[in-house]
């Protein structure tokens, strides 16, 4: 099972690539503000790692089950997300349409990068 969420990440730079004239940017994004069914509370911009895994959260469909809503007694307050960021060969940024297959994408490439 995969761990691609952006929850399994810290703030920040996850991926960066050049192509061609372009540097593309995979930032992880937002604050995850996470309540587990005894009242534990999660609040952070960085990775939930070590929390998910305390309470036996092990994979993004089971992250997805929580944020959705789909676990009962977890509550989700805030999640986080991917921003892709492209830069030209000035470092100035581009603007970058994120669409449902730069979604997959960015997770077929994180997914190419973790098992390096």
């Amino acid at each position: 099972m995969s761990k691609n969420n952006a929850e399994w990440f810290d703030h920040g730079v996850v991926l960066s690539a050049k192509i061609g004239d372009e540097t593309h940017v995979l930032f992880a994004n937002g604050t995850l503000h996470l309540t587990a069914p005894n009242g534990t509370e999660f609040k952070s911009d960085n990775s939930a790692s070590y929390f998910f895994e305390e309470y036996g959260i092990e994979n993004d469909m089971q992250v997805d089950d929580v944020i959705g809503g789909n676990k009962e007694g977890w509550e989700c307050g805030m999640n986080r997300w991917f921003d892709h960021i492209v830069y030209n060969k000035d470092g100035h940024e581009i603007d970058c349409e994120v669409t449902e297959y730069t979604e997959f994408y960015q997770k077929v490439w994180i997914n190419k990068e973790i098992s390096k």
